[in-house]
């Protein structure tokens, strides 16, 4: 019986993903510690900062779990993958739709490349790693236990 390798496409994916999941994740967690220790003052803010925490320890879970299951070639995570990234990457179009709407009706002739490179920022981790997964389903199906 041959081995079937890992693939390729499958495999960065998963790379992506986990690597993008920890560090929101990271970003997240070191949100909160910050947050109720002496070192970091939160002002009146503080609400809102750990808003932004949770919401970055939330969504770098839902990154990262699936990233690293997809490693483990378990059936489950790419459903759940394909799932989370459809969702964010559906978000990220409204999001991106809205702001270059808003743009276009309140500043007209100011869009400029730093909108463009934060349209980039948005779709990029979303749809790169979708289309890839999505591509190398077939594949990753041989392999899945």
């Amino acid at each position: 019986m041959e081995k079937i390798i890992f693939p390729r496409k499958t495999k960065i994916v998963a790379w992506i993903m986990t690597i993008i999941g920890g560090m929101g994740g990271s970003i997240g967690l070191l949100t909160f510690v910050l947050c109720f220790s002496n070192i970091f003052y939160c002002a009146g803010d503080w609400m809102y900062i750990l808003a932004w925490g949770g919401l970055g320890i939330i969504l770098g879970l839902f990154y990262f779990i699936p990233g690293f299951f997809l490693l483990k070639r378990k059936r489950l995570a790419w459903k759940i993958g394909t799932g989370t990234l459809s969702m964010g990457a559906l978000f990220a179009l409204g999001f991106v739709i809205y702001n270059i709407s808003q743009t276009i009706i309140y500043d007209i002739g100011k869009f400029d490349s730093g909108d463009i490179a934060g349209i980039l920022v948005l779709i990029l981790p979303f749809w790169v790693p979708l289309i890839l997964l999505l591509l190398d389903r077939k594949n990753y199906w041989k392999i899945a236990s």
